[in-house]
């Protein structure tokens, strides 16, 4: 989902691009931006036919644009990804998806470094393993609270995905969401998801 994000949105794509699993399709879809974004991304759509562009008529926030790009996504797994976000590692998701397959898990979980202030992102768990349900639910809460509210730490399984984004449909399309919608998201990920590595 990309709004205004021009400073950001080619090192973005960039580290996408950089992959050594090549595989993948790349869904950009511009929330009706008034900067460059749709400039950049017509020009990197150029040269990587990997790239699909969609653009909201309207903006309609996070929440409506991640629906629409799983509604067009094909791939067996999908990952979001903020265009102020990179990832650093050209083999992160190759890892992530031989992971995934290995264990024949429907999602992996992740850590993510904030480079503004030099954190990385809280266990939300004790250490790597794999978990099932009814666990996999109970962990995204601590104590009723909730300790993972992050969407783009996760390669989740396409139908899975999809399942989040129908249970929620009317919402996303009956009105603008403005906060919270990673947390939906994570809430939803943990309770549809049949196993997961944490």
């Amino acid at each position: 989902p990309i709004y205004n994000k021009e400073q950001y949105l080619r090192r973005s794509i960039s580290s996408i691009q950089k992959q050594t699993i090549k595989n993948i399709e790349i869904i950009a879809v511009n929330d009706n931006s008034k900067d460059k974004s749709l400039e950049i991304l017509n020009e990197f759509t150029k040269y990587d036919k990997r790239i699909k562009i969609i653009n909201n008529k309207k903006n309609r926030g996070t929440l409506y644009s991640r629906g629409i790009g799983i509604l067009n996504s094909r791939g067996e797994y999908f990952l979001t990804l903020d265009p102020d976000d990179e990832y650093h590692c050209k083999t992160s998701l190759n890892y992530l998806y031989t992971t995934a397959k290995k264990y024949n898990l429907d999602m992996v979980c992740f850590f993510y470094y904030n480079l503004l202030n030099k954190t990385k992102s809280k266990k939300f768990n004790e250490f790597n393993k794999i978990i099932t349900q009814p666990e996999l639910f109970n962990s995204v809460f601590v104590n009723s609270v909730l300790k993972d509210d992050i969407i783009t730490n996760k390669m989740i399984i396409n139908r899975v995905y999809r399942k989040i984004f129908q249970s929620f449909k009317s919402e996303i399309f009956g009105k603008r969401w403005i906060y919270h919608d990673d947390n939906i998201f994570s809430i939803l990920a943990h309770k549809y998801a049949n196993s997961s590595l944490i």
